[in-house]
């Protein structure tokens, strides 16, 4: 009887041994089905629960396919500007090889303005500079009326450094209004600050030396 108990418990502990493992194997052997931080596409099985495959990029660089669209082919040079978003996104209509025009977001390259209106993202920007929400607010919706006032219904230039799609799928360029680049316009108004998670583009370190705020 007590053989049969002590074998009876071994069985369970067995059990219980191969299932733990089981587990474990099929939990970190998934396949991804998400793209990664980095832009890469997972097409084979990894150490890791996805969706966020382990920074793999060094191991399976699988790219993931680009879309063949107007956004990754826009070409530099003039084009109008039909919408104001905000003081650094705005909408352009283009015309390509005599096409159907399209509409395209913009957004500008290397500046960021404040929100014109109240969330997490302007408060976040507050506390960065160290003002309250209100000032923040206003700095925004003046960067907005002077974009208003400099680009609506005009036509300016698109200039690029480096990719020309950012993450959000806009186009990322300067914009040359009337001669003059529109960023360091903000800038030196005090109306914007430079963008730092982007180090690597043309005009970064002039863009630093007319940064007001």
């Amino acid at each position: 009887m007590l053989v049969n108990i002590r074998k009876r418990i071994v069985v369970i502990i067995i059990m219980i041994l191969v299932l733990t493992i089981a587990d474990n194997l099929f939990s970190k052997k998934q396949q991804c089905l998400g793209i990664t931080k980095k832009g890469i596409q997972c097409k084979r099985f990894v150490e890791v629960d996805p969706p966020y495959c382990y920074q793999h990029s060094k191991d399976y660089k699988i790219k993931k396919r680009k879309k063949k669209s107007l956004k990754s082919t826009i070409a530099k040079g003039f084009y109008k500007v039909h919408r104001v978003t905000d003081g650094d996104t705005f909408w352009v209509d283009i015309n390509r090889d005599g096409k159907a025009t399209k509409d395209e977001k913009v957004r500008l390259l290397g500046v960021d303005t404040f929100e014109t209106r109240v969330g997490k993202r302007l408060k976040r920007q507050a506390e960065k500079w160290n003002i309250s929400v209100e000032k923040a607010l206003e700095l925004g919706e003046k960067a907005k009326k002077f974009a208003i006032e400099k680009l609506l219904n005009k036509e300016v230039q698109l200039e690029y450094s480096g990719a020309r799609v950012g993450g959000y799928g806009r186009v990322l360029a300067y914009i040359i209004v009337d001669g003059e680049d529109f960023g360091s316009m903000l800038l030196e108004k005090g109306l914007a600050f430079v963008y730092r998670k982007n180090k690597r583009h043309a005009k970064y370190e002039d863009y630093l030396k007319l940064e007001r705020l």
